[in-house]
């Protein structure tokens, strides 16, 4: 028997939704109850995430993923500044053409892989911090497989997503769908 978890995000599978804040990236319906979210031509970071209130402890931030066009993406369980390889945030780069990691950041970073339905792989990155700074959990599309390269111009690559969960917990547990409020 799975221990009660809280998903701690709203919306959790509408990324259209405002509480999923986007910076040089959009989201769009998809098939499969999935969104395709696509950089824009913009210089910059391309993300999409929630704002959280303090968080401390251990969390686990779990998405399902698809590869359509955009090979990398970092997954941030609890993002605290604009760049993401720093020593407050915790952080996995990972490449979407073979489903592994490609790179972590940060002390203390696990991740695991599950097979989802539809061709889509479930993604958590589990970490555990001691700053007491509000954070959410973003995910940050990047045009290679380098920290430094977090900052690009856009051309309209595309990752699908959807059933994203952020819990606290060394381990991810199963998917619970939220709208406008936490569940468990």
């Amino acid at each position: 028997m799975e221990e009660s978890r809280t998903n701690l995000l709203t919306y959790s599978s509408d990324f259209t939704n405002a509480a999923w804040g986007k910076l040089n990236a959009n989201t769009t319906p998809h098939s499969h109850g999935s969104h395709l979210l696509t950089d824009t031509a913009v210089n910059g970071f391309h993300q999409t995430g929630q704002a959280l209130s303090t968080l401390v402890g251990a969390r686990t931030f779990s998405i399902d993923l698809k590869y359509v066009d955009c090979r990398y993406v970092a997954l941030i369980p609890a993002n605290m500044s604009a760049a993401y390889a720093d020593s407050v945030n915790r952080a996995a780069v990972i490449d979407l053409s073979t489903m592994t990691v490609n790179s972590t950041f940060g002390t203390g970073v696990g991740v695991t892989f599950a097979q989802a339905a539809d061709g889509f792989t479930r993604v958590s990155v589990t970490t555990t911090t001691n700053n007491s700074s509000p954070a959410g959990p973003t995910l940050r599309m990047l045009d290679n497989n380098t920290a430094a390269s977090a900052s690009y111009v856009g051309t309209g690559k595309s990752v699908l997503i959807r059933n994203a969960q952020l819990e606290i917990g060394v381990f991810p547990t199963s998917y619970i769908p939220t709208t406008a409020a936490h569940v468990s």
